[in-house]
């Protein structure tokens, strides 16, 4: 996604939703009351307006209006629902819903919606500071930020959206010349040292593939202002470059293996191994040891404090900070954090005494008090608490409790759509039983306390137990028997469970109490289309069937599979002319009365809203459709219906995104 040059952070707090009189409201009437349905308390978006919708309900006399913070709502059913897209500005914002009645009484903050803005980030790597100013390196949303610590806002400096000159691919870290007007960004995609004006944004390119050998091999990059040079660090060498003219001249000697940084201190040169500081001399090239051999697990930057000389450093294999004297080689741990941090660039405060590190798993900046570890975040686009997410396919709910599978951590977590709060429910250190390897599926069975879940690495079906965490296999693939990829599961209202299996081209029902299994279809059983490269399952709560979606390679499709029969029907074709043309199936969701289904598509980033009736497809959201965070190949859909909205997972940002059906719009839930 390319971020535009103004993000907000959105956090939207829902006071009790009473009706208060204001102007010609009282006199004792029972008043209005409302409810905001989108977007969710603690949402967040990159947009500068956001559409507000919600429900509303006459007090004794009919609603004549609804007016979203001095805007006027639209509606169609005399404001029993009513939608309103309100400005958002930097910095809080308070947007109040008011209500008139036919007798012209207003009734003031029947709702209200707290607003705070700031940077929605993709992964954070790089930071340096300047004075009171650190510069923050995103490569995933490919820009350079800048943040004020005296006044806590993050600003875009140079991306996509502001600046011209060549376009960053992979910027990783970042150098910045003393007074903050001129930055320096190593960029992994494109082999090269830029160049950044920060007054306008604009980037050329200092030093390119071929100046040096083996730049492609980028550790880290120091500014010298006593000489007006930068110190790099390729595969093949360190490097001194002009900053004036781009000219580079090879010290110090062929480099080891997995140096990752280098600093100026006192005039002498130190670098950074993954395992451990070496100080270098630039005339020999002889080097030695300035840490402890061995001491680091994977380092990743590390800074200078000028006053006191001490080197401080950023273990992302351990988690930790360290302080290393560089003269005598002692080493204090300042800080330990938990594994699922991911600790890269570090960059020393002078002004404030503080260590400023980049958790690039949280997309955060932390602070952190080199005296006793104390501190905290400073920036970040958070929402809510908990472990940070991978990669959630899917995301299921029910009696308001949603879940998402991690398959990059091998999780399953619960997720706190008011709060945007996470909590580990098995996998890693939470549960006994078989270790989750691949997990693709889940169905929840609330009432029993337990959520199924397919594991396409173990070729197994687990049940898991909500309350420890513990995991027991109910179904397994032998050779010849049982499954060989499920991924996709349902639960049916019998209890029992649809499982797609990609590999064996089918769906089958297994009975989890007894281990039964039976095929409900696939090729060579049932009539019908043939399965193809079938992706996800939906069932229909209602016609005793189940959609399935497929990728064929070129377009992609949806089938109706018939319960009883087997038979499959092609429901929808992505290039039947039926709608938006489809190509790279994703999630599928469904509604309560299994008229519309929703179908994320790979190809342009959207989703459509499918008539289960006719095939007919309609866009609900994507790149030109909605404000906020855009959709990331959207493979892992859920239906919120109580609030009017989709959720989806964005690798991106790392976060799940809530879709508003009304208006496209796209908010972050849970980050």
């Amino acid at each position: 996604m390319k971020n535009p040059p103004r993000v907000v952070l959105v956090t939207l707090f829902l006071f009790p939703l009473i009706a208060c009189g204001g102007g010609g409201g009282g006199g004792g009437d029972v008043g209005p009351t409302a409810r905001v349905g989108f977007p969710a308390s603690g949402s967040a978006t990159d947009s500068s307006s956001i559409t507000v919708s919600g429900t509303s309900t006459a007090g004794e006399s009919a609603i004549a209006a609804v007016r979203v913070d001095g805007v006027d709502a639209a509606s169609t059913d005399g404001f029993r629902t009513w939608s309103a897209t309100v400005p958002l500005a930097s910095g809080e914002n308070v947007i109040d819903v008011a209500i008139e009645d036919a007798n012209g009484a207003v009734f003031d903050d029947v709702a209200r919606v707290q607003v705070r803005s700031g940077v929605l980030f993709e992964n954070l790597l790089g930071i340096d500071f300047d004075s009171k100013t650190a510069w923050l390196v995103d490569s995933g949303a490919q820009a350079l930020y800048s943040f004020d610590s005296s006044k806590g806002d993050v600003q875009l400096v140079s991306g996509d959206d502001r600046g011209a000159g060549v376009l960053f691919v992979v910027p990783f870290d970042v150098a910045v010349v003393p007074g903050g007007q001129t930055a320096y960004v190593a960029d992994l995609g494109l082999e090269a040292i830029i160049e950044v004006d920060s007054l306008t944004g604009d980037r050329e390119a200092l030093l390119v593939s071929g100046d040096v050998p083996e730049i492609t091999s980028l550790g880290g990059l120091e500014y010298d202002a006593a000489t007006g040079t930068l110190l790099i660090i390729t595969g093949a060498g360190r490097w001194v470059v002009d900053a004036a003219t781009g000219a580079s001249t090879a010290f110090a000697g062929t480099p080891l293996f997995g140096e990752q940084d280098v600093i100026l201190n006192n005039g002498a040169v130190y670098v950074l191994g993954f395992d451990a500081i070496r100080r270098v001399d630039p005339n020999s090239g002889l080097s030695a040891l300035a840490s402890n051999p061995d001491t680091f697990t994977f380092a990743t930057s590390m800074d200078v404090d000028p006053k006191f000389g001490l080197i401080y450093v950023a273990d992302q294999g351990a988690s930790r900070v360290y302080s290393v004297n560089p003269v005598t080689g002692e080493q204090q741990t300042i800080l330990t954090l938990d594994r699922d941090f991911a600790l890269f660039g570090l960059a020393f405060d002078e002004a404030n005494r503080r260590l400023l590190v980049t958790d690039s798993a949280r997309d955060a900046v932390l602070s952190v008090d080199p005296a006793d570890g104390s501190g905290g975040r400073i920036v970040s686009d958070g929402v809510g608490r908990g472990l940070p997410l991978g990669d959630l396919v899917p995301i299921a709910g029910q009696d308001g409790r949603w879940f998402g599978l991690d398959r990059f951590g091998n999780f399953i977590a619960e997720i706190d759509l008011l709060r945007g709060d996470r909590e580990l429910i098995s996998g890693r250190t939470v549960g006994e039983g078989d270790k989750l390897k691949n997990i693709a599926g889940m169905a929840l069975d609330l009432e029993n306390g337990r959520v199924f879940v397919t594991d396409t690495g173990a070729d197994r079906v687990f049940s898991v137990d909500l309350a420890s965490g513990d995991r027991t296999v109910i179904a397994l693939g032998l050779p010849g028997l049982g499954f060989r990829k499920p991924s996709s599961i349902v639960r049916h209202p019998d209890g029992k469970l649809l499982i797609l299996d990609s590999l064996l081209k089918g769906i089958f029902e297994l009975d989890p109490e007894s281990g039964i299994q039976r095929v409900v279809s696939r090729n060579g059983d049932g009539l019908g289309e043939a399965f193809l490269g079938m992706k996800e399952m939906e069932l229909d709560p209602i016609g005793g069937r189940v959609f399935v979606s497929e990728d064929s390679g070129i377009y992609a499709r949806v089938l109706s599979v018939d319960l009883e029969t087997g038979f499959r029907t092609e429901l929808t074709h992505g290039f039947d002319g039926n709608g938006p043309t489809m190509s790279g199936a994703g999630g599928l969701a469904v509604d309560a009365l299994g008229e519309t289904l929703y179908m994320g598509v790979f190809l342009g980033e959207f989703v459509v809203a499918i008539d289960t009736a006719t095939g007919e497809r309609t866009l609900v959201s994507g790149p030109q459709d909605g404000r906020g965070p855009q959709l990331d190949q959207p493979d892992c859909l859920a239906l919120d219906e109580e609030r009017g909205q989709l959720l989806s997972f964005s690798a991106k940002h790392s976060a799940v995104l809530g879709v508003s059906l009304e208006s496209g719009d796209r908010v972050v839930l849970s980050k």
